[in-house]
């Protein structure tokens, strides 16, 4: 057995192997990484749009049960009456060049005219 036996052929051609093992294993890692971010980053986005859509259920709810406070009482033709007038209303208002500083919240139906109540506008 020569005592040359256990050298490479080419001197440092383990060493490369070496290196471009770890570099390899690196590049895997990153990337193994980036998809776990992605995935992270997706899931945060989801988590968003359900809690904007919750917020926008509840908004809707709260809006519907106003609704219903406001037109207690009323009779079907007073209600018919007090959709037409919150129509009208919000359709002026979007055709008006006027800036308003109160949001619509509800109009109160004594006697023959109404009374609209706001919450100022942010």
């Amino acid at each position: 057995m020569s005592r040359f036996a256990d050298i490479p052929a080419e001197p440092g051609s383990e060493l490369l192997e070496s290196y471009r093992d770890v570099a390899i294993a690196e590049v895997q890692l990153q990337a193994d990484l980036d998809l776990v971010a992605n995935d992270h980053t997706v899931d945060i986005q989801k988590a968003e749009i359900y809690a904007q859509t919750e917020i926008e259920v509840t908004q809707m709810d709260a809006q519907d049960v106003i609704f219903e406070a406001t037109t207690a009482g009323m009779t079907e033709e007073q209600k018919a009456e007090y959709i037409k007038q919150l129509r009208e209303m919000n359709m002026n208002i979007s055709q008006s060049s006027y800036k308003f500083s109160c949001v619509p919240l509800m109009m109160i139906f004594k006697g023959d005219k109404y009374n609209l109540f706001c919450r100022q506008s942010q």
